[in-house]
């Protein structure tokens, strides 16, 4: 099986914080950083980070960086082979947590939070007018509704998920074309409202049907 770029900067980073090079409770360099250390994008770092952070080897402080996690509190969960498990439980799981985020975070969200709902909507919108697919774009937008439940392990899970769902994104975007990113968009905005108006049940209604019709634009 050929290796990418992103296996071998995730083996690299993991090995180094395995061997003590990075210890528990130490900022990792940025990404520029580390780009430019590996000699790879970006997008290779995001996604190499997405990994360590659903792995649980670093944790994200908002505002701050990433940092080594202890490994005493490192997750026990994970989905070692994402190819031998069907892709509609991953899903299913993801659906589940995501329906229920949405009315936490229509009943708990602060002025800030749902700001940066809004915000990571409009980045959607921009990133399709620039001919991008907007997938990193949709994967905030879930994150700003996970975090703004107030409860962290919402968001510390779908930093889990992330790596696993962003294939399913990709797909409905190639499948839905233009029309597709409009009805994502407007999907989008039901959730949204529904958590400005604070309505839990609207809230969950909203996120439960843009779950199942990403999973149509999926199959």
């Amino acid at each position: 099986m050929r290796t990418s770029l992103t296996d071998e900067v995730t083996a690299n980073i993991s090995a180094a914080i395995s061997a003590g090079q990075f210890p528990p409770g130490t900022k990792l360099p940025t990404g520029q950083q580390l780009a430019q250390e590996y000699g790879v994008s970006l997008t290779v770092i995001r996604e190499s980070v997405s990994r360590l952070l659903a792995d649980g080897m670093v944790t994200s402080r908002q505002g701050s960086g990433i940092y080594v996690a202890d490994i005493s509190f490192r997750r026990p969960f994970r989905i070692d082979d994402p190819t031998l498990i069907e892709p509609i439980y991953i899903f299913e799981l993801r659906a589940a947590m995501e329906v229920t985020a949405a009315g936490l975070a229509a009943l708990r969200h602060t002025d800030a939070e749902f700001a940066r709902i809004e915000e990571a909507q409009s980045l959607i919108g921009e990133a399709f007018a620039r001919g991008e697919e907007a997938v990193d774009e949709d994967l905030q937008f879930h994150c700003a509704v996970a975090d703004a439940t107030g409860n962290p392990l919402f968001k510390q899970f779908m930093e889990f998920l992330r790596p696993h769902i962003q294939g399913a994104i990709s797909a409905s975007r190639v499948k839905g074309g233009a029309q597709g990113v409009a009805i994502v968009l407007e999907e989008h905005s039901y959730v949204i409202d529904a958590i400005r108006r604070r309505d839990q049940v609207a809230a969950e209604a909203a996120m439960g049907a843009h779950m199942e019709k990403c999973k149509a634009r999926c199959a």
